[in-house]
């Protein structure tokens, strides 16, 4: 019995290096000559509906991303929303053009160490992004003790 217990650690231990070592390889930040900077769509995994379309550019060796439009929505709409829940300076800021992702690190194949915003929350999260093939983004966020993945799509 003791042994079991002890090899149970050990095991979730594996398999989450196991996963860590496998995004890593699969990390790209670069497919066929392009890369991560420009147009992404953010689409909602239950509807197919495209949320928003995002814009990432590099800037002095860090890569951030803002919102540059709110398909879903009419114009009107659009320049009227506003992050209710969003923290510090952005609270109650617009959400056309504001800047949700910031100080994205290129790290081998992969960008990391930067922050996202969270808009429905109101709360700033760690993330990473690679891409998995040309048209195809995967942003990681760190909500405490998990990972939560969606994937962009180039616009």
């Amino acid at each position: 019995m003791t042994t079991l217990i002890n090899r149970v650690p050990l095991n979730l231990f594996a398999l989450i290096l196991f996963y860590l070592i496998s995004c890593s390889l699969q990390a790209q930040t670069e497919f066929n000559g392009k890369g991560i900077s420009g147009q992404w769509r953010v689409v909602d995994v239950k509807t197919d509906e495209v949320l928003r379309i995002m814009e990432i550019w590099e800037k002095d060796g860090l890569y951030h991303a803002k919102i540059v439009s709110l398909p879903n929505l009419s114009e009107q709409e659009a320049a009227a929303a506003s992050c209710k829940k969003c923290p510090d300076k952005q609270k109650g800021q617009p959400l056309l053009n504001m800047q949700l992702v910031r100080n994205l690190k290129k790290e081998g194949d992969k960008l990391s160490e930067g922050e996202i915003i969270d808009i429905l929350k109101g709360k700033v999260y760690k993330c990473a992004m690679w891409l998995e093939n040309e048209d195809r983004l995967k942003v990681r966020t760190l909500v405490p003790l998990i990972f939560k993945d969606e994937v962009w799509f180039r616009k």
